[in-house]
């Protein structure tokens, strides 16, 4: 069942980033929906469980120390969140807002990458199907 969650998950980053490359100003949009107390508190607790999920999948994936890793810097990321706080995160998301379309693309294609890297990862393999 993790599998397929993470397999889920990898593929809708996948296509956020695919909807950035398309349209910059999506990502801006898409952070907006986060920048209130409760978005924080919601990332927060998605980064965690996420984190958690990709420590479960690891050893039977692809790449099990890369998803490991992944996994201990989504917990922390996701249990230093509520710390850094609404004010500072919202800092960075103007800052980021502010930045040129070309930059907002590549960050959009990095994050495609990422997420088709993650669901090649849990993917099962032809001789494990």
């Amino acid at each position: 069942m993790a599998r397929w969650i993470i397999s889920v998950f990898g593929t809708l980053v996948a296509c956020l980033g695919l909807w950035v490359v398309v349209s910059p100003r999506g990502l801006v949009q898409f952070a907006d929906a986060f920048l209130t107390p409760g978005g924080i508190w919601f990332a927060a607790a998605l980064r965690i469980t996420l984190g958690l999920l990709l420590w479960g999948v690891a050893g039977a994936s692809r790449t099990p120390g890369i998803l490991r890793l992944l996994g201990v810097l989504f917990v922390a990321s996701g249990v230093a969140l509520p710390f850094v706080g609404l004010d500072r995160v919202t800092q960075v998301a103007q800052w980021g807002a502010a930045q040129e379309d070309l930059l907002l693309r590549s960050v959009g294609l990095l994050t495609a990458g990422i997420g088709a890297f993650l669901t090649w990862s849990v993917w099962p393999r032809r001789s494990a199907q």
